[in-house]
């Protein structure tokens, strides 16, 4: 599993019936926990834990830091949440 480092958020989540498993397998369906499934880019399929972020830092996505991405290792991928489905965040570029 890849190591990631979130310096924003994402919104809260219900789990989808393709993450469903995953998230009672990591034990992540607790009260008060969000996850998000990340769509597309470097860390596309990987689940984002956001539990015990603030509202604001929920609803304004997140910059992972990742070695997979365009820029190597120290770069960030960013993820925003999609309008309409909640338990997603879509890849929205790269930076360094």
């Amino acid at each position: 599993m890849t190591s990631t480092t979130s310096t924003a958020r994402s919104k809260d989540c219900g789990a989808t019936s393709e993450i469903q498993e995953a998230v009672q397998r990591y034990n992540l369906a607790q009260p008060g926990n969000a996850c998000r499934e990340l769509a597309g880019g470097p860390l596309d399929g990987q689940l984002l834990d956001g539990t015990g972020w603030s509202g604001d830092e929920l609803e304004c996505g997140a910059a992972l830091i990742t070695n997979l991405g365009h820029y190597g290792g120290g770069g960030r991928a960013h993820y925003e949440p999609r309008p309409g489905d909640p338990a997603r965040c879509d890849w929205a570029g790269d930076s360094a």
